[in-house]
């Protein structure tokens, strides 16, 4: 399962928890009218359990990234590569014009499908260095 096929079930879910909770206060307002609570309280544990499987989804889309840096996908690399270089940039080591450029030039690197030289912990999702 890819990073976009996930991203899309999860607007999906998202779009559903929107139009639950619009039934929801239909229902509530319904209930009101006829005083019956029953309906609301189903349509709450819903809820619950929509929130519960989008914190699932969550929890994968953060482990996509906890494997070994040969066997991430080229967009994902991009991306730990410019958190990497933000990082740098934000404790002060490099300077944005050297931010810019690095990014840049390991960017091209990948699209080119050259090596890198990259010491990646999986453990913790990020970048320790890159020659």
């Amino acid at each position: 399962m890819s990073l976009d096929e996930i991203q899309n079930d999860l607007k999906s879910i998202k779009d559903n928890q929107i139009k639950i909770k619009n039934d929801s206060e239909h229902i509530q307002s319904d209930s009101q009218q006829t005083n019956n609570t029953t309906d609301s309280s189903a349509t709450d544990i819903s809820i619950n359990k929509i929130k519960k499987f989008e914190e699932f989804i969550d929890s994968k889309i953060v482990n996509m990234y906890a494997r070994p840096w040969n066997k991430l996908e080229i967009k994902l690399k991009k991306k730990k590569i410019t958190e990497y270089f933000e990082n740098l940039f934000n404790i002060e080591e490099i300077t944005q014009d050297e931010k810019k450029e690095n990014i840049e030039k390991f960017t091209k690197e990948l699209d080119l499908n050259r090596k890198i030289k990259v010491k990646y912990d999986i453990v913790e999702c990020c970048i320790t260095d890159i020659k």
